[in-house]
């Protein structure tokens, strides 16, 4: 009789394992669970830049009339119909060996950062891509505000002066009041004498 060595962390390795496999499906296909039907989503890149917002689908299969698009306000709406040879008659009869390609109808909604013009929205169909290019609304593009004035402090707002500078600012002064300050003149009862 063999003895074998107790592994505690066996059953957790397993659930590890699960775990892997489960987010390694899931990031190579994109799916959807509602009411335990899983279909798969539509697979989308969406980037911005300083003027607009593009987004990227891929609709290998879907020709551009099979393809709605709508806009209200900030959700924009992606609706897709996919052929394939499994909807032919015929395809009941075949034995299928693996079934991955996606077919059907499908749907795909997202909250745009940021208002659009829709009206001037572009989509461009090529090569089974679907490229919207979706202009940001005037309102909400970065502005350059220019800023008027001299740049100087005052009042509550300037700066106080170094050590250095409010002491050559107290002399600065002082020969300014010195100039200024005019005594009776020589001669005259209670003249000053230079």
């Amino acid at each position: 009789m063999s003895m074998m060595r107790y592994d505690p962390f066996g059953p957790m390795t397993n659930m590890k394992d699960l775990m892997d496999r489960l987010f390694e499906e899931s990031m190579e296909r994109p799916t959807l669970v509602r009411a335990g039907v899983v279909r798969r989503a539509l697979p989308v890149d969406m980037y911005e830049t300083q003027n607009e917002i593009v987004l990227i689908t891929a609709l290998p299969g879907a020709k551009p009339e099979d393809v709605d698009i709508s806009i209200t306000g900030d959700l924009i709406t992606i609706k897709a119909r996919i052929s394939s040879e499994a909807e032919k008659e015929e395809a009941k009869n075949w034995n299928w060996i693996t079934h991955e390609v996606m077919h059907g109808e499908f749907s795909r909604s997202f909250t745009l950062p940021t208002m659009v013009q829709a009206d001037k929205a572009m989509a461009e169909f090529r090569d089974g891509l679907l490229r919207l290019t979706l202009p940001k609304a005037e309102e909400v593009k970065p502005r350059q505000i220019k800023i008027s004035g001299t740049g100087e402090r005052t009042g509550a707002y300037a700066i106080p002066p170094t050590k250095g500078q409010a002491g050559e600012q107290m002399k600065e002064q002082q020969t300014q009041a010195s100039q200024q300050q005019e005594g009776p003149m020589q001669g005259e009862p209670g003249a000053w004498h230079r």
